[in-house]
C-alpha cells in the first residue's frame, strides 16, 4: 500500500492512495495542482514514511527531509533571499513560564532593525513552531526583507516552540 501525504492534502495518512500499475512495482496517482505550486511530500509505504525514490529534490522540514516538487510556474518568493543592503533585525531568547500549561520553555523574539534605538510601539505576531520558523522557514530573513521592501511595517515576532504540539 502506498499513500501520498503532503502539503496538497494536509499530510493525510490515508486519503490519497496510489494505484499499482498492473504487473509492475510502479504506483501512480493523478491530481490537479496550481501551475505555480511548490509542494513538500512523502510517501507512506505499508505505513512507513519514505522519500520518493524517483525524485532527487529534497527539502528539510521539522520532521526531517521531505521530497520537494516545484511545478513549472513556481518562482521562489524574492523575500526568501537576503539582500546585502537589507538591515537585519535581531533574534533574542525569551524564557516563558505557563501556569496554564504547567511548563516552561525558551521562546525567541524577533526585533526589527532599529528597535533598540526606537521608542515606537510595534505590532506583535505570535507563531507556534517558533524554532522551526527560524530553522526551516527563514522567518527572520522574510521579515527583514518584507520590511525593507515596504510590504510590511516593522513588527515584533514571538516565536514559541511547542512542547506538546497537538494540545497547544
Amino acid at each position: 500500500e502506498v499513500v501520498l501525504s503532503g502539503d496538497m492534502n494536509g499530510w493525510s495518512r490515508d486519503r490519497d492512495r496510489l494505484d499499482r500499475v498492473a504487473d509492475t512495482d510502479l504506483f501512480v496517482r493523478s491530481t490537479e495542482l496550481p501551475a505555480d505550486a511548490r509542494l513538500d511530500y512523502k510517501l507512506r509505504t505499508d505505513g512507513r514514511w519514505t522519500l520518493d525514490p524517483l525524485n532527487p529534490r529534497e527539502q528539510l522540514g521539522g520532521f526531517g527531509p521531505n521530497s520537494m516538487l516545484p511545478l513549472p510556474g513556481w518562482k521562489a518568493p524574492p523575500e526568501l533571499t537576503r539582500r546585502p543592503e537589507t538591515r537585519r533585525g535581531t533574534v533574542e531568547g525569551l524564557p516563558l513560564v505557563s501556569k496554564h500549561l504547567g511548563n516552561r520553555r525558551k521562546a525567541r523574539v524577533y526585533l526589527p532593525a532599529g528597535y533598540a534605538d526606537s521608542a515606537a510601539r510595534y505590532p506583535v505576531v505570535y507563531l507556534h513552531d517558533g524554532d522551526d520558523e527560524l530553522a526551516y522557514g527563514a522567518f527572520d530573513v522574510i521579515l527583514d526583507e518584507l520590511v525593507a521592501r515596504g510590504a510590511l511595517p516593522p513588527v515584533v515576532a514571538v516565536l514559541v516552540p511547542p512542547i506538546q504540539r497537538g494540545p497547544e
